[in-house]
């Protein structure tokens, strides 16, 4: 049976909060038979396909036809959700389409991308 991705999104206007829940590095690990992921959208309705892998073994989510995607390599990273948060801030924030669309800041074991709005609101 696959365990649940550990971690949790909070959607709030253009922000949205990725809190980092476990502090064991295979409750993030995206497989053909789990399909964990994160799913960001852009204002433009671009998507951002945010993916784990921490021992090599990680399968990039399919059939989401994303315009983006980054994996995020936690192998070695220290098994707490605060370094896990800092691993995936420094991936997104290294990554030049993530950091084209969003402001990615982190604290803690949260992650916080806002998208980097241009012209009228799109709430």
């Amino acid at each position: 049976m696959p365990v649940a991705l550990s971690l949790s999104v909070t959607l709030v206007a253009e922000v949205s909060t990725i809190t980092f829940v476990s502090n064991t590095l295979a409750d993030y690990e995206s497989l053909t038979s789990n399909n964990q992921y994160v799913l960001l959208y852009d204002e433009n309705g671009k998507k951002y396909l945010v993916w784990f892998d921490h021992d090599t073994t990680g399968a990039k989510p399919t059939g989401l036809d994303e315009d983006y995607d980054q994996e995020v390599d936690i192998q070695g990273v220290t098994a707490n959700s605060s370094d896990i948060r800092a691993t995936a801030q420094n991936a997104l924030s290294g990554d030049s389409d993530f950091a084209a669309a969003f402001t990615i800041s982190g604290t803690g074991d949260a992650l916080t991308t806002t998208n980097k709005d241009t012209g009228a609101a799109t709430d």
